[in-house]
């Protein structure tokens, strides 16, 4: 089985909540970055090309990003229209959505244009 982060919380304030989870009533704090960036070490050894992520039903394939001197800059696809309206975002009319994951905690969505939603990683399944 593949290394999951469901149990991992982002702590951002602009963000895709999952209503299953009791989050705290002081904010939703994050899980220790230090922890996050291990998780997310395991997670690049076990998908250093491509990565299939679930969420809220559907499956989205990103691509593993290096730079010119090899350092791994985090996952990335584009979202076609209604991908990014799945996530209550309204896409740009000219430019295609995106989606990051660039660290255990920190996955996020972009509607081409300057709206951007962090997703809670309880609802992220790794393939």
């Amino acid at each position: 089985m593949k290394t999951q982060i469901k149990e991992l919380r982002n702590g951002s304030k602009h963000q895709l909540l999952n209503p299953d989870v009791e989050y705290p009533r002081d904010g939703n704090i994050g899980t220790n970055k230090n922890l996050c960036k291990e998780i997310f070490n395991k997670i690049r050894e076990e998908n250093p090309n491509e990565i299939i992520l679930n969420i809220l039903g559907k499956e989205f394939k990103l691509f593993a990003s290096y730079s010119t001197t090899n350092n791994f800059n985090g996952y990335h696809a584009i979202l076609e229209h209604d991908d990014v309206r799945l996530f209550g975002l309204e896409p740009k009319k000219n430019n295609k959505g995106i989606i990051n994951f660039y660290n255990a905690g920190d996955l996020y969505i972009t509607n081409g244009g300057n709206s951007l939603l962090y997703i809670c990683p309880t609802l992220i399944n790794i393939k």
